[in-house]
């Protein structure tokens, strides 16, 4: 009788290859409640990214901000859990106020790891939706994403976190082998989602309205 989706990009993409459907989609905006566990109060501001998918997810781009954060702001640190290739470790392990931590139990995420922190710094390129943005939310954390399919829709532009435009052209390898990702302009990438966890870095209100 329906067809429901969850965002107005689902349907448009239903819509553009089962037109004669149209008239059965509804949408229906996915939500999670409040989180009963509160954020934990504290001196300094934890980043966190968190993916199954390390370069599909926008991984090492992630963590080349939270490096450049990190050693430029004394009160910022980072959590980063993926499944991390070697030589990426290797690269990053000597930046001691970035945890890098294998995957983790959903369970202990929700419990430990989101309660820790204060601005998901999530690329996501390959998402269809990412469900790490809404869960985060739910824990009143702000988002700094990349633009892609229906993300202005899950994250309000200034009122939960910053959407990055993307760049111009982003190539993926496909391979599903967790190849490194393409990407034109990836420096200007990097540094427009600097530049907005900064804003949220040095504005303390700001990082809290956006929260709240």
């Amino acid at each position: 009788k329906k067809i429901l989706v969850w965002t107005e990009e689902a349907k448009k993409e239903f819509v553009k290859n089962f037109p004669k459907i149209k008239e059965k989609l509804e949408i229906v905006p996915f939500a999670l409640p409040l989180q009963k566990i509160s954020r934990k109060k504290k001196d300094r501001i934890n980043l966190l990214f968190i993916s199954r998918y390390f370069h599909e997810k926008g991984g090492l781009e992630a963590l080349d901000v939270m490096d450049y954060l990190t050693k430029n702001h004394k009160e910022v640190f980072g959590t980063f859990i993926s499944d991390i290739p070697e030589e990426v470790l290797r690269k990053y392990s000597s930046n001691k106020k970035i945890d890098l931590r294998p995957l983790t139990p959903h369970e202990v995420i929700m419990k430990e790891i989101y309660p820790n922190a204060d601005i998901l710094i999530y690329p996501g390129f390959s998402d269809s939706f990412g469900f790490a943005m809404p869960e985060a939310m739910s824990f009143g954390i702000p988002i700094i994403t990349v633009d892609g399919f229906a993300r202005k829709e899950i994250v309000e532009q200034g009122k939960t976190g910053f959407v990055v435009d993307s760049p111009k052209k982003v190539e993926f390898s496909w391979d599903w082998a967790g190849g490194p990702i393409k990407i034109t302009n990836r420096d200007a990438l990097i540094k427009d989602l600097v530049k907005h966890a900064e804003e949220l870095i040095n504005n303390k209100e700001l990082l809290e309205k956006m929260s709240i």
